[in-house]
């Protein structure tokens, strides 16, 4: 039996296709906090990441 990858969403497909980027909203109310939070996921090639200082403008994010 062959060892399963521990994210196997994050694996490469087996059929040709394209792995699917990851969204990741960052809701932290200290700048500096999220801002550093926000640019280590987004230097992963597949993460998309977006940020927000509040609860509300979380949800406003969410939904665009």
């Amino acid at each position: 039996m062959e060892p399963r990858a521990p994210y196997p969403w994050l694996s490469a497909p087996t059929d040709g296709g394209s792995v699917a980027r990851i969204r990741v909203l960052v809701v932290d109310d200290h700048r500096i906090f999220a801002e550093s939070l926000a640019a280590a996921l987004a230097a992963e090639p597949d993460v998309e990441v977006s940020a927000a200082g509040s609860g509300p403008a979380a949800l406003r994010a969410l939904e665009r």
